[in-house]
């Protein structure tokens, strides 16, 4: 029998009464939510890409104070151009900073004979667990491997408490965790919205009423032949008392779903001190690229980059951190436009801070082949000190004596 036969009344059916959905009802964890968040996803990688995309070197303090890049250091290679023999520096240290912004960054270095460091290995920090033995030594496991304090250098996140890093995100759980839960069940919620949708009165279709077989039945018949792409423009027929109108129901549940995920990126932005302009959210308060940068590394990158650094001189023996260090060279993320880096090199070069080739290099042009790497100072500027200044009383002096000499000459000639 089919859906244009007549059937016997419709039979009552029960309906559900409200309930309380609980939070974490939905069978997805706070943390896996947001390991897919756009947002966080965003956060990590402006950070993690803008430190790995700095020049990193291994310096050398002389005795004068000066520090020289270590050039003949085994290690300056390794930090500089290969880490290890399946990675660049840029993906290393992208991973590195990815890894510690979760909370923990374990490294795995291979030494040579004389113990210096020839290869680094980034361990994946889920596989790693960390605890303390009875002499209050760090003990590393990855699987059924054992790593002692010595073989892994374990760089911690925020919040460190001795034995493990946290992540950012930690700290703001249950805030998180309810914005998460929020947007879930919103999300939800939608799938069962009434909305704007076609309404189908079939009672002239059925006098004595329908079944729910007959619902579902008629329901289905609409679906599958009215609705969806593949249908769209097909008239629709209507026999034997069927009417067609449409429903139209308000909901403001998608403006508070969508109030609910600028907060939740606002605050994202706040853990990682990341600007929100940078997520494509807010205004750009800043007047100039370079100071836009200059906050950016401030206040956002270099809490991670010292902790980077000191924890990878620690890669060196006791002996070589007496005046051995390595460090990030941020001068190129705080380069402005063309114009004003043009005015501070020429102002550079005049105080004699930069030489040509100096200026050449960070502008990334080979050295000039004679007189590059030459420094100028202005001839009117002299030191301040007694020698400078008697050397100048003596100087004005000749050249009063010198005057009145030939001022003298002068009279004498006239009497003549």
């Amino acid at each position: 029998m089919g859906i244009f036969s007549k059937k016997k009344p419709m039979q009552k059916r029960n309906t559900p009464g409200s309930m309380v959905i609980p939070w974490g009802a939905f069978g997805t964890s706070w943390s896996r939510a947001l390991e897919q968040n756009p947002s966080v996803f965003s956060c990590e990688q402006l950070i993690s890409n803008a430190i790995a995309s700095l020049p990193v070197d291994l310096l050398f303090r002389k005795n004068d104070g000066s520090r020289v890049k270590a050039y003949s250091h085994p290690m300056y290679k390794v930090l500089k151009r290969e880490p290890n023999l399946e990675e660049v520096p840029q993906v290393f240290y992208g991973r590195l900073v990815r890894h510690l912004l979760r909370g923990n960054a374990f490294l795995r270095p291979i030494r040579d004979s004389q113990g210096r460091v020839i290869e680094v290995f980034l361990l994946e920090p889920t596989a790693v667990s960390v605890e303390r033995n009875e002499a209050g030594k760090k003990i590393f496991k990855q699987g059924k491997i054992e790593y002692t304090s010595k073989e892994i250098l374990h760089i911690p996140g925020v919040g460190y408490d001795g034995v493990r890093g946290y992540s950012p995100l930690e700290f703001a759980k249950s805030t998180l965790e309810t914005a998460s839960n929020i947007e879930a069940y919103a999300a939800r919620a939608f799938e069962g919205r009434i909305g704007s949708r076609a309404l189908v009165d079939i009672s002239g279709m059925y006098p004595d009423g329908a079944t729910d077989d007959d619902i579902r039945e008629m329901a289905a018949y609409l679906r599958n032949n009215y609705s969806g792409e593949e249908n769209e423009g097909k008239p629709l027929i209507l026999w034997d008392g069927m009417k067609i109108s449409s429903i139209e129901a308000t909901d403001n549940r998608e403006s508070q779903l969508l109030e609910n995920r600028q907060y939740q990126n606002k605050l994202i932005a706040q853990i990682y001190q990341v600007p929100l302009f940078l997520l494509g959210e807010g205004e750009n308060k800043y007047n100039s690229q370079e100071s836009q940068n200059i906050n950016f590394l401030q206040y956002t990158l270099l809490p991670w980059i010292r902790i980077i650094e000191q924890y990878l001189t620690l890669l060196l023996d006791a002996n070589e951190r007496k005046n051995h260090s390595v460090s990030f060279n941020t001068a190129g993320f705080l380069r402005g436009d063309h114009k004003s880096r043009m005015e501070a090199y020429v102002k550079g070069i005049q105080s004699g801070i930069y030489s040509v080739d100096e200026v050449r290099n960070l502008e990334n042009l080979t050295a000039l082949p004679e007189s590059g790497d030459v420094h100028f100072i202005p001839a009117n500027l002299m030191p301040l000190n007694n020698e400078t200044i008697g050397a100048y009383m003596a100087s004005a002096k000749l050249k009063a004596q010198s005057l009145i000499g030939k001022e003298s000459e002068g009279v004498g000639d006239d009497k003549q």
